[in-house]
């Protein structure tokens, strides 16, 4: 009798092993900056499964759904990191943290109005998760006299040197 109720305890103790595993073990998806990953996790929060990930989340980064926010088997987790942008536009500089992947796309979530403008890196270019320095020119309407005319002209020119160079004007 004592071997069976061994036995017994032996069968309960891998089944309740087993429930337990299949109740904690998830499968989820983490998106980080766009980059899907399917895992396998025991742990009950978002956090949880970062942390077992080696997912780092910074103070600029933002995770959907909170970190507190528990998971259930087919969960989807987005990471978005945050990078600094430095802009300096027509020589006022700012920093901003945006989460966004492209430079057009965090002028556009940052509201600096860039149309017509002239950058310094293609609207096209990644943010890094080391953040990025970019200069801004806005076109301006500029009135000038030459050769006894008046013109109004627009331009992205930061200089006067520039601006008559663009108009093809030159010192005689």
């Amino acid at each position: 009798p004592l071997r069976h109720a061994a036995q017994g305890v032996a069968a309960l103790v891998v089944a309740a092993g087993s429930v337990g595993v299949a109740h904690y073990d998830k499968a989820v998806q983490v998106s980080v900056d766009g980059q899907p990953t399917s895992v396998h996790v025991l742990g009950s929060t978002v956090a949880d499964v970062l942390d077992k990930q080696d997912i780092a989340v910074g103070p600029h980064d933002v995770v959907v759904p909170s970190l507190a926010s528990s998971v259930s088997d087919g969960d989807h987790i987005s990471v978005r990191s945050g990078r600094k942008l430095t802009v300096t536009v027509d020589g006022a500089t700012k920093e901003y943290w945006t989460t966004a992947v492209t430079v057009d796309s965090a002028l556009k979530d940052l509201g600096i109005r860039a149309d017509g403008a002239v950058l310094s890196a293609s609207r096209s270019q990644p943010l890094g998760r080391g953040g990025l320095t970019l200069a801004v020119t806005t076109p301006k309407k500029v009135t000038f006299v030459a050769d006894g005319r008046t013109r109004t002209v627009t331009s992205t020119s930061s200089t006067v040197f520039g601006l008559l160079s663009e108009l093809g004007v030159v010192k005689m």
